[in-house]
């Protein structure tokens, strides 16, 4: 196949992107050539003795400090792929580039991981391409693009069989299709495809009517679909021991949103507060508490649970989830998350 030199633009926009970070944790960082040493591993253990030391003398960061010897490094392997292809000397050709020539050159994922795929084809002519650090930088830098691509961070981290559709709410089925970006069997998907032009948006959905007292509760037949509207009035099982004046509803469209309104009279004079609050698929909402409040993000609603995944510090859902009935999940967040924050941070402090 045929080669060629990439131009100074190409590294600068490889740079350009592997940049994109800050924080020191976040930085790119790739291992050069070497061999591992068998004392670098231990069975039974993450690591063997010299697994540090042999870390620190390979590793490589891009930084500030490094650009240079970077860009460098990836126009000399291009080069000796070329020269290796038409079995000619390549000319030496030193790089330079300035750090906020870099850092504001505006880059994606998809034209990255397009550049990278170009820069491997006309650097992988010669023998030593798969143990070189040109290739383990363009390694490091695709799977930092494919973590920035739409959907990543809400993807499931490991596939596992016989899981309950957050849709349908039916157990042992497969999650590989989807509804509304939320996972689902292909069932509910197919399904859902077939009725897309029939289902209304929440947002042109007339606001329902108030209830009226001793309202009995609507029994509509159940669907697993979005843009159904499913009334619960009042809330099965919800109920204020010490007034009968309160009131709990809620209005749900699986896989989209749940409203939660009506009055409580859980206070120290019992006197009945209104509340209306709606919560949509990514929102914080509370699943647990002790001392603390715990809250995560949702991820699935259902016409009769809701589903909330616990939350790691960058705010993204971890594998594990809590369901909660419409009558849990309005106990705990009938009033809303604020005032759960600031008791959390004085409680901590």
């Amino acid at each position: 196949m045929s080669a060629f030199v990439v131009g100074d633009s190409h590294i600068d926009y490889l740079l350009a992107a592997g940049l994109k970070g800050g924080a020191r944790s976040s930085e790119l960082r790739w291992f050069a050539p070497g061999d591992a040493k068998s004392t670098d591993y231990q069975r039974g253990e993450v690591q063997g003795p010299t697994a540090l030391a042999s870390a620190q003398e390979r590793i490589r960061y891009l930084t500030e400090e490094t650009i240079t010897r970077t860009g460098h490094m990836l126009k000399a392997e291009n080069r000796r792929s070329v020269g290796h292809r038409y079995d000619t000397k390549e000319p030496a050709d030193f790089y330079r580039a300035t750090w906020f020539q870099l850092v504001s050159k505006p880059t994606t994922p998809v034209q990255t991981l397009k550049a990278i795929a170009c820069y491997e084809y006309q650097s992988c002519e010669h023998a030593e391409w798969e143990q070189s650090e040109a290739k383990a930088f363009c390694d490091a830098l695709t799977k930092r693009m494919i973590s920035k691509l739409p959907g990543y961070e809400e993807a499931a981290w490991e596939i596992r069989p016989g899981e309950r559709c957050p849709q349908c709410e039916r157990c042992g089925v497969l999650l590989t299709g989807t509804v509304h970006g939320q996972p689902a069997c292909t069932n509910c998907e197919a399904t859902m495809r077939s009725i897309t032009a029939r289902v209304v948006a929440p947002s042109l959905q007339p606001a329902p009517l108030p209830a009226v007292k001793d309202e009995p509760e609507v029994t509509e037949p159940f669907t697993p679909f979005a843009g159904k509207v499913t009334t619960h009035c009042p809330i099965p099982g919800r109920k204020d021991e010490v007034s009968e004046r309160a009131t709990h509803k809620a209005d749900v469209t699986p896989g989209i949103s749940i409203r939660l309104y009506g009055t409580d009279a859980n206070n120290r004079d019992h006197s009945a507060r209104e509340y209306d609050r709606t919560y949509r698929i990514g929102d914080s909402a509370e699943y647990g508490s002790y001392n603390l409040s715990y809250m995560g993000k949702i991820t699935a609603i259902g016409p009769r649970s809701v589903t909330i995944h616990e939350t790691r510090h960058t705010g993204s859902p971890t594998g594990t989830r809590h369901v909660l009935t419409l009558n849990e999940f309005d106990w705990r967040n009938w009033d809303g998350i604020e005032k759960k924050i600031k008791n959390n941070s004085e409680w901590s402090d």
